[in-house]
């Protein structure tokens, strides 16, 4: 397998025989960014594996994806969701050496081959692109251009790593016709929580919890009571406690092990019965209010604070 870096004559070649360890590697060397700096997160290579090999069924990675890699490489939407995601299966990761609208918006839009067909990006660089484009595509036909072509070759654009704002998700519909894929992770838990690939998206949402990944909201007081508990085909929610704001926590087998070399932030990070405290505050929204039909018994995690994450 193979992934070129865009504007340069540098070809990567990564031996497809390689054990999983020696691409675990690259994470565990990368300036991780965590909630709990400057600590480590101590990943397992089965940690990793389990990770992308979710994200490759939930979003239906194939060997004939094309994803445009504009992020740096240290922390879990950069490393994992758009760099070994694809080397997993054998798709093609064209690399940009730094962010440039003009650059993006010509990759995406060019004929020539390797023709992109997958984008991910954090909320700020949307912003970027719908600016350079209200700036620069103004004629008629060119807009019609561009929504033609995204309609036509795109089949997977993602937001991640920020709250990203409604204003910027109708924005990029507008232009593009794609609503955003919103989902929520940490370097810690990896990706826990996505809107569905096929299926209808919730604006503001970060969607259900992937398969195997557990969460419990609990409220944000002494008693830590339990509001909701539930995987990715049920939600339990204690009565009288509808609607109520609490803590997200995370569990499952894409949860890390420790911080590397901090037994006592390790210990601070997780509840007395195994549950990783995530900080950002979170509700939840029935299915029946939404009008979509979801699976019985499930509900839409909404991602409440403006908090960062991978």
């Amino acid at each position: 397998m193979c992934y070129t870096v865009a504007g340069t004559r540098m070809q990567i070649l990564v031996n497809s025989g390689s054990k999983f360890e020696q691409l675990v590697q690259l994470a565990h060397k990368s300036d991780i960014h965590t909630h709990f700096l400057p600590c480590l997160p101590f990943w397992e290579s089965h940690v990793v594996e389990n990770e992308v090999q979710c994200l490759v069924s939930e979003w239906a990675w194939s060997k004939d994806d094309i994803i445009l890699h504009t992020l740096p490489l240290h922390h879990v939407h950069g490393i994992i969701n758009k760099l070994l995601c694809p080397l997993w299966v054998g798709a093609t990761c064209v690399m940009l050496s730094e962010f440039h609208p003009q650059k993006v918006w010509e990759m995406l839009l060019s004929f020539k081959a390797p023709v992109v067909n997958v984008f991910m990006a954090v909320p700020t660089i949307y912003s970027k692109l719908i600016q350079y484009y209200d700036q620069h595509f103004t004629q008629p036909h060119v807009k019609d251009f561009v929504k033609a072509v995204f309609k036509e070759r795109i089949r997977l654009m993602v937001s991640g790593s920020a709250a990203l704002p409604l204003p910027t998700l109708q924005r990029w519909e507008e232009i593009t016709g794609h609503m955003l894929l919103e989902r929520y992770g940490m370097t810690e838990i990896g990706m826990a929580l996505s809107n569905p690939l096929k299926g209808p998206r919730i604006p503001g949402a970060v969607g259900l919890p992937l398969p195997d990944v557990k969460v419990r909201i609990v409220m944000n007081n002494s008693t830590n009571a339990t509001i909701a508990e539930g995987n990715h085909k049920e939600t339990q929610v204690r009565p009288g406690l509808e609607g109520k704001e609490g803590e997200l926590l995370v569990r499952g087998p894409s949860v890390f092990k420790e911080y590397w070399n901090r037994p006592q932030e390790t210990r601070e990070a997780f509840t007395d019965d195994g549950w990783f405290k995530t900080d950002p505050a979170a509700s939840l929204i029935p299915h029946t209010l939404l009008g979509y039909t979801w699976p019985p018994d499930t509900y839409v995690c909404v991602h409440l604070e403006d908090v960062g994450g991978s």
